[in-house]
């Protein structure tokens, strides 16, 4: 039947009265509802399956620099190791800083021309607010696909920031090894600025694979955060940034081990919770550092270091989570199938 026809026997044009409009336009607006949902969902898992793909070559290439060189890249490089990383009082990030795990990997993932556009035996700089006379800051700061997860709104083409970091083990307060002042403006409840060495990466560290004496497919290698987005304006992390060590007095608080994360605070434990930690609006240190999430729904993106990958979920026991992130561990674990 056709929206116009001839009305048999009278001449009249019939058409569909104003109700029958209605029910179908309901009855279209009822279906896309229902289709909406699957095609995001879709959509998300894709987004998800391409940042697990991500992760994984960023572990392979971890596991090809140990190949070469008989060692895990260091979690980040300082030049001098005379004194503790978060409290020291004689240093000065103009000189001391060097690269972060994220650069010496580059080789491994056909990226050599970015590798050696860097100095290795130079300071990298800590942020985009401190660069002055540091010779790498005018290679750093720059776009790199291979460490954005398309499911960060934040990921966009011309950001710089990253989206995975490297374990540097776990644990609670008791057992960092040492933590750094937070600035008077972190909101009360906001976790240290946590430095721990118990994990496969930390500052300076020279980690093998065969320290690992309680299983690699139980220890995370590395992990996914979205507490590290890029503010309009000035950028304080970034993939191929430095730790963040800098000069006292004005910065002697703020030093944090920037590009590496512990299993401290559950999974995505501080999503949007106010807007000094909305991960879509701020970047707060204490956070990037203890706190592992994601965007996608339940969990977040892990590689082990048996070179797996896997999403766990933001419902995991936090005693067995923060078991995953050390090389030895207090107790046996298992993640199961």
């Amino acid at each position: 039947m056709t929206v116009k026809q001839v009305a048999q026997g009278t001449g009249r044009l019939a058409a569909f009265t104003l109700v029958e409009l209605l029910v179908v336009i309901g009855i279209v607006a009822l279906l896309v509802g229902l289709l909406m949902p699957a095609v995001q969902g879709a959509r998300e898992a894709a987004r998800r399956a391409d940042c697990l793909n991500k992760i994984k070559q960023l572990g392979l290439a971890v596991h090809m620099y140990e190949f070469q060189h008989s060692r895990l890249p260091p979690g980040g490089t300082l030049f001098n190791t005379s004194t503790t990383s978060c409290t020291r009082t004689t240093v000065s990030h103009k000189t001391e800083c060097g690269p972060l795990w994220s650069v010496h990997i580059l080789p491994f993932m056909e990226d050599k021309n970015r590798y050696d556009s860097y100095d290795l035996t130079k300071p990298f700089a800590v942020d985009t607010l401190r660069m002055t006379g540091i010779v790498n800051s005018a290679v750093q700061f720059q776009p790199n696909a291979n460490f954005k997860c398309s499911s960060d709104p934040n990921s966009t083409g011309s950001a710089f920031n990253t989206n995975y970091y490297a374990c540097q083990g776990g644990g609670t307060t008791a057992e960092m090894a040492c933590a750094s002042a937070l600035p008077a403006s972190v909101p009360a409840g906001t976790p240290p600025r946590a430095w721990f060495r118990n994990g496969l990466f930390h500052d300076n560290s020279q980690c093998q694979m065969a320290h690992l004496r309680d299983g690699a497919s139980v220890t995370v290698m590395l992990g996914e955060t979205k507490y590290a987005p890029v503010p309009a304006g000035s950028a304080q992390t970034a993939w191929d940034t430095a730790l963040r060590i800098q000069t006292p007095p004005a910065w002697s608080d703020y030093n944090a081990p920037i590009g590496l994360c512990a299993t401290m605070e559950p999974i995505n434990a501080r999503s949007g919770t106010d807007s000094a930690s909305d991960p879509t609006r701020t970047f707060t240190a204490a956070l990037a550092v203890t706190t592992f999430g994601s965007h996608h729904p339940g969990g977040a993106n892990f590689c082990l270091a048996d070179g797996s990958t896997r999403l766990i979920a933001d419902s995991i026991d936090v005693g067995l989570y923060r078991e995953l992130g050390k090389r030895k561990k207090a107790t046996p674990v298992s993640l199961g199938d």
